[in-house]
């Protein structure tokens, strides 16, 4: 399964709906936006939450990103 963890002013449901119009919505299981969270990356929340939607826990994750620390915090 396959996430998108996102720090953005946009909901969840906005950008779900984006990804939706790409034509690439259906293959992310779970949409997760710090807008709903109330926190961003790296604060470990935010990827446990990821983690929660899909029903997984850390140790069944990887997390692709290209900041040094988004990556940091994923790995904590």
């Amino acid at each position: 399964p396959l996430a998108v963890l996102s720090d953005s002013e946009s909901p969840s449901s906005v950008i779900r709906r984006r990804l939706t119009q790409l034509g690439i919505g259906d293959c992310f299981q779970a949409v997760v936006s710090s807008r709903d969270l109330g926190f961003t990356k790296p604060d470990r929340r935010a990827y446990m939450a990821a983690a929660s939607e899909l029903q997984l826990t850390p140790a069944q994750l990887a997390f692709v990103g290209h900041e040094a620390e988004e990556l940091l915090g994923a790995r904590r």
